[in-house]
């Protein structure tokens, strides 16, 4: 908890930093950082240990400040879900009391400094805002409690602090140490300076010649063994260490190089490391990434832990190492050597991690000996700290691959038209074949200094390397990291991040390529030659009115030019009748109510609406023959053409005859029901008789935009429409007729 008194046992004063020397001087080991800051910890609180401690009974009387010996043997509750089962003598400080008349007795509420289970427990009661109560003086028997005993006390074995203090009290005692002179460390192993020991450099060449000749890595403690003629058992023996480390690090640092923190450490010479990748693939640059503009990060290559398998490259396989994903670093870049054990063979492997390229080297004896082909699947589980197995899926039957060889000099793989058999398995997706060998070697003459994104481009776009333009983002790693090195990482940020490369919704991992739209590949729309596009719809209406052809005359050709309506173009009344009327279009809905609020204007467009449906079934029943002409648009009046044969015209003259007649029939029923309210509507529009002129005016430029139903249905219209005398005048007239 932080308080007051938390941090003034966590923070560090001259006088501690003396006590820590003091304690030092003692001995000529070196001690480590943890141990000192503990001992710090018992010397700081050592003023809470000098209060007697008193045995806890029920019935004894106890004041405010009394430190208090209990046993405890039951669950604690540390957490709203969480109970863990405490047993063992802890010290308690009583830091209130109350009289309960309910219980005759009184309650001691109480406080605990130390860490441990019940710490927790303390911490969880006092978030919660419960108080620790304890009977005591029941009965008011007022007894006087037993002490204990010096020796007896528990706080003299248990950290009397917890755990989070500690660690504080151990940060902020490193910072102390290391400001001070008198001081020296290495790996927080301390020690005081006056104790160090002087190291010849004679003795720093001969071990330098050593690693030069045996190429292997060393421990200090061998170092000191063998160079210092010191053996473990030797009280000089961990200062010497110490000593040595110390020196390696800070004056022969350009020279040396730490692998391993185990023990007293492990060390090996830069300069052969340095040299182990040269020549080798992994050591090739790698592809340039290209600059994006929206960044979305890769999530199929991101590993958090092991266990995890890799798919092996041709360039893991040559150079005989195994590359990780560069989220595991941080992990990992704590050492530099590992040992892989092979559980099946029962052998061990000694590889070298480079941090800076996420990749192991030391496996290529264990490749050649196996015959591991590219793809296969090699799995790492962590043992350790420095210890991983390994092992390599592998199949009942041998399988042949194919052998490539390796250039240094071009960066430059080549088929060599061998094959090797081998019990490992390669995964049949990211395998690379003799097929695809053979398509993928021709492209090193177009590598160039293509950067990964153009990489992607060359590999998607060859029909042999990626059927279809799709390709698993793991096989196209392989196929560009055969070209030029790169990793799955990049491989999929650049995917996620070009374009023109689209992920599969459904199957996980696909990538397809789709070729950009160039200015050559739009294809320009078609401008009407005769009007913008928004007047399309005048314009054909205009168009529908100038090729006008009367019923009875569809898809023929017309020699005779007459006129149509001699008396002028009747008056259009909407005579659709609602039960035949077919379906309008989904676009033509909202149209219909205002239709019906617009007056004659809304009939003449239902009018012509209902006269194409009808044009288009008399069109229907023109034989084959005759629909040959159907591209040639009938001729219009004043236009003369081919007749056809008078008994076929009358036929079927006869026969839309017949057809309108029953139309007629069932029109003539809707507009009497109609009527009135279309009286009405004109009634209300026509204030004067100049208005009654144009709204005479408005039905014939309609009827030169609209179809209408024909000529019998247009006699019937106008027989309705006119007045009794006028119509008794006509029907004198047809007998004479």
């Amino acid at each position: 908890m932080n308080n007051p008194e938390n941090a003034q046992t966590t923070t560090i004063a001259p006088e501690d930093v003396a006590l820590i020397e003091k304690e030092l001087a003692q001995t000529s080991r070196p001690l480590p950082l943890h141990a000192l800051a503990e001992k710090l910890a018992f010397r700081k609180t050592a003023g809470q240990r000098t209060q007697d401690v008193k045995r806890y009974d029920p019935y004894a009387r106890y004041e405010t400040g009394d430190v208090i010996y209990k046993e405890y043997d039951e669950t604690l509750n540390v957490g709203s879900k969480n109970v863990e089962h405490f047993r063992g003598a802890i010290i308690l400080k009583v830091v209130g009391k109350a009289f309960y008349r309910a219980f005759n007795c009184e309650m001691l509420e109480v406080d605990y400094t130390g860490g441990g289970v019940f710490r927790k427990y303390i911490d969880y009661m006092k978030k919660t805002r419960t108080q620790i109560l304890l009977p005591s003086n029941t009965e008011a028997k007022g007894l006087v409690p037993e002490l204990l005993e010096k020796g007896s006390d528990p706080r003299l074995t248990e950290l009397p602090m917890t755990e989070r203090d500690l660690k504080t009290l151990e940060k902020n005692l490193r910072s102390a140490l290391i400001k001070s002179p008198v001081l020296f460390s290495w790996n927080d192993n301390w020690q005081l300076t006056a104790g160090r020991v002087d190291i010849p450099e004679a003795k720093i060449m001969e071990m330098e010649a050593e690693f030069e000749r045996t190429r292997e890595s060393t421990s200090t403690e061998e170092l000191v063994k063998k160079h210092l003629g010191l053996e473990a058992s030797n009280d000089l023996f961990e200062i010497n260490c110490l000593s040595l480390d110390h020196v390696l690090e800070k004056k022969y640092k350009k020279e040396f190089l730490l692998l391993s923190l185990a023990g007293w450490g492990k060390w090996h010479l830069k300069q052969i490391l340095n040299a182990l990748p040269e020549g080798l693939p992994l050591a090739a640059p790698l592809a340039k990434l290209p600059e994006f503009e929206e960044l979305e990060k890769p999530e199929m290559s991101t590993v958090q832990d092991f266990p995890i398998k890799v798919y092996l490259t041709w360039r893991e396989i040559h150079s005989g190492g195994i590359k990780v994903p560069r989220s595991l670093n941080k992990g990992l870049s704590h050492a530099r050597e590992y040992a892989f054990t092979e559980p099946e063979e029962g052998k061990t492997y000694t590889l070298f991690y480079y941090p800076n390229s996420s990749y192991f080297l030391g496996l290529q004896d264990f490749y050649v000996k196996n015959n591991i082909p590219q793809g296969a699947s090699l799995t790492m589980e962590k043992q350790g700290p420095g210890q991983f197995h390994f092992w390599v899926k592998k199949s009942k039957k041998k399988l042949a691959a194919p052998k490539v060889t390796y250039d240094p000099k071009e960066d430059r793989f080549g088929g060599a038209g061998e094959e090797a058999f081998t019990f490992a398995e390669p995964n049949k997706i990211i395998f690379i074949d003799r097929e695809t060998l053979a398509a993928l070697l021709p492209l090193y003459e177009h590598r160039g200094e293509l950067d990964l994104k153009d990489l992607l481009f060359l590999i998607f776009k060859d029909p042999v390397l990626a059927p279809g333009h799709a390709l698993h983002f793991l096989r196209a790693y392989h196929l560009v990291d055969f070209l030029k090195q790169t990793t799955q990482e990049d491989v999929e940020l650049t995917l996620l991040n070009t374009p023109e490369f689209i992920k599969s919704e459904k199957k996980k991992g696909i990538f397809f390529y789709q070729e950009p739209y160039t200015e050559l590949d739009v294809v320009p729309e078609e401008v009407s030659l005769e009007a913008p596009a928004e007047e399309g719809e005048t314009l054909a209406a205009e168009g529908r009115a100038e090729r006008y052809v009367p019923p009875g005359t569809i898809g023929f050709e017309e020699e005779e030019e007459e006129e149509p309506f001699p008396g002028g173009p009747p008056e259009i009344i909407d005579l659709t009748p609602r039960a035949l009327r077919p379906k309008a279009p989904p676009r033509e809905a909202p149209e219909e109510p205002a239709a019906e609020l617009a007056g004659p204007a809304s009939a003449q467009a239902a009018v012509g609406a209902a006269e194409k449906e009808k044009a288009k079934a008399a069109a229907g029943a023109v034989t084959k023959k005759e629909k040959l002409h159907k591209k040639k648009q009938p001729k219009l009046e004043g236009e003369k053409g081919p007749r056809p044969k008078k008994s076929e015209r009358r036929v079927i003259e006869e026969k839309i005859a017949d057809e309108e007649s029953e139309m007629e029939a069932l029109t003539a029923i809707k507009q009497k029901e109609e009527g009135l309210e279309e009286q009405r509507l004109r009634g209300a529009k026509a204030k004067d008789k100049k208005e009654k002129k144009e709204k005479k005016e408005e039905p014939k430029d309609a009827a030169k935009e609209e179809p209408k139903f024909g000529f019998f249905a247009e006699k019937l219209k106008s027989a309705l429409t006119q007045p009794p005398q006028k119509k008794e005048k006509e029907d004198k007239k047809k007998p004479e007729e």
